[in-house]
C-alpha cells in the first residue's frame, strides 16, 4: 500500500485502470518499485460494455496466472450474437469463441487486487494535476509530488499526461462519445431478451448501438463518432425507447463516456514517459474494444521498461516501446480501414450478398483474435 514518506519510485504510473495495474504487476514482479496513482478509489464506477473477447482472456490468463473463468466474476456468456439493421434482424450465427460479459467495476478492483499482492502501491482518491517532464515528477492536486524514473500515463481518453507530453496533438478529431445504462430484463422489450448479445447498425454514422444481457439486467448504450453523430444524446433517447419498457422519467441521468475511436498514437511517448491503453488512442477502430489493448500495450511497455533498466539507460525507451508496438500498429490501421467500410451504405449490400458463413466466421475469428486483420490480403495491400 502506499506510504506517504515515499516520493521517489523507479516507476510512476498515473491512471490505475487495466492498462495502469497490468503494468504495475507486472513491472513490482520483475522486482522495481512501483508507484500507481488514481483519482478515483476503488471499486469505482466504470461506464464500459464489459464485452471480453478471447484474445483478452488469453492474454489476462497469461500475464497474471490466473484461471478468468474462476477469478473473474461472469455476469454471462454466450456463443451466439446478432446484428440488427434499422431495428431488423440481419445476422444470427454462432461465435468460434464464447463472449464473456463483465462488470468493469469488479473487474478493475480484482486487477488492482493482483497488483498490490506484487507489493505494487497504490495512491487513491487523487487526482493529478501537472507533470513536470524535465525532473519526471508528477504532481497531484492536493500538493502530493512522486518523481520517477520513468513516468507512464494510464489515465484515458482525456489523459493528462498525452496533453502535457503532446499539446499539440489533434486527439478529439476520432473521439467517440458513449452513453450507456443498465435496465432490469424486465423493462427491455420481448423481442430482445435473453442470453444473447445484441448489436444495432444504421441509427449511428461510424457507431453502433449493444445490448448485452448479464444475470438479472442488461446493459445498453451508443458509441458513435461525435463528429459525424451530432444528435446523438437524440440518438440514444430513441435507442432506449425501442428497446425498453422505460417510461422518460424512470431514465437515469445520461451516463456518458469519451472512446479513443480511431486516433491511436503512431508514436505514444517521448523520452523517459510512455502512453499505454486509452491515453494512447489504443482502441480497435472496427469494434471499439479496449480492454484487450489496455492489456496488450501494457505488456508491450513493461517489455520496453525492462529493457531499460536492464541496459542501464542505455536504450531509447520511447523508440524501444515504439518497435515493440508495431504488430499492433498495423493490426489498429487495418481496423480503421474496415471500420470505413463496415459503418458505409456497403454494409447493407453484404447482407444479401456475402450470406456465406465463411465471411462472418472470419469476421467473428478476427474479433476474437483468433485470426489477425493482417491475414485479410486485399486490406493489408490497402494499408
Amino acid at each position: 500500500m502506499f506510504k506517504k514518506t515515499r516520493t521517489k519510485y523507479d516507476v510512476v504510473i498515473v491512471g490505475a485502470g487495466p492498462s495502469g495495474t497490468t503494468l504495475g504487476y507486472l513491472l513490482t514482479d520483475s522486482g522495481l518499485d512501483v508507484l500507481a496513482i488514481d483519482r478515483s478509489g476503488f471499486p469505482r464506477t466504470k461506464l464500459c460494455a464489459g464485452a471480453i473477447t478471447w484474445k483478452t482472456r488469453k492474454l489476462v490468463e497469461d500475464l497474471f496466472k490466473v484461471s478468468f473463468d474462476r477469478y473473474f466474476s461472469i455476469k454471462n456468456v454466450s456463443q451466439d450474437y446478432s446484428v440488427y439493421e434499422r431495428w431488423k434482424l440481419k445476422i444470427l450465427r454462432k461465435s468460434p469463441e464464447p463472449f464473456y460479459f463483465i462488470d468493469r467495476e469488479e473487474y478493475d478492483d480484482k486487477l488492482c487486487e493482483l497488483a498490490e499482492k506484487k507489493s505494487c502501491s497504490f495512491f487513491f482518491g487523487n487526482q493529478v494535476a501537472d507533470v513536470d517532464l524535465v525532473s519526471n515528477t508528477v504532481m497531484s492536486r492536493s500538493g502530493e509530488s512522486f518523481q520517477g524514473e520513468i513516468i507512464v500515463g494510464a489515465d484515458g481518453s482525456m489523459s493528462t499526461i498525452r496533453r502535457r507530453l503532446f499539446p499539440q496533438y489533434e486527439f478529439r478529431h476520432n473521439l467517440a462519445l458513449a452513453f450507456q445504462t443498465s435496465v432490469a430484463m424486465d423493462k427491455v422489450q420481448r423481442e430482445y431478451r435473453g442470453h444473447i448479445p445484441k448489436l444495432f447498425l444504421g441509427s449511428l454514422r461510424t457507431g453502433y448501438g449493444w445490448l448485452y444481457p448479464r444475470q438479472n439486467d442488461c446493459v445498453l448504450g451508443v458509441a458513435g463518432l461525435l463528429r459525424k453523430n451530432r444528435k446523438i444524446v437524440e440518438v440514444y433517447r430513441d435507442f432506449l425507447a425501442r428497446t425498453t419498457t422505460l417510461e422518460h422519467k424512470d431514465i437515469s441521468p445520461l451516463l456518458s463516456h469519451w472512446l479513443p475511436f480511431g486516433n491511436f498514437m503512431e508514436c505514444p511517448g517521448n523520452g523517459k514517459v510512455l502512453l499505454v491503453g486509452d491515453a494512447g488512442g489504443f482502441v480497435d477502430p472496427f469494434t471499439g474494444e479496449g480492454i484487450y489493448y489496455a492489456h496488450k500495450t501494457a505488456q508491450l511497455a513493461f517489455r520496453a521498461i525492462s529493457e531499460y533498466f536492464t541496459t542501464q539507460g542505455r536504450v531509447d525507451l520511447a523508440r524501444s516501446y515504439e518497435n515493440f508496438l508495431q504488430p499492433v500498429m498495423m493490426e489498429l490501421r487495418i481496423a480503421r480501414r474496415v471500420r470505413n467500410l463496415a459503418y458505409s451504405p456497403l454494409r447493407k449490400v453484404g447482407y444479401y450478398f456475402f450470406k456465406s458463413p465463411r465471411v462472418y466466421d472470419g469476421l467473428a475469428k478476427t474479433v476474437h483474435g483468433i485470426r489477425s486483420y493482417t491475414q485479410f490480403p486485399l486490406l493489408s495491400r490497402w494499408i
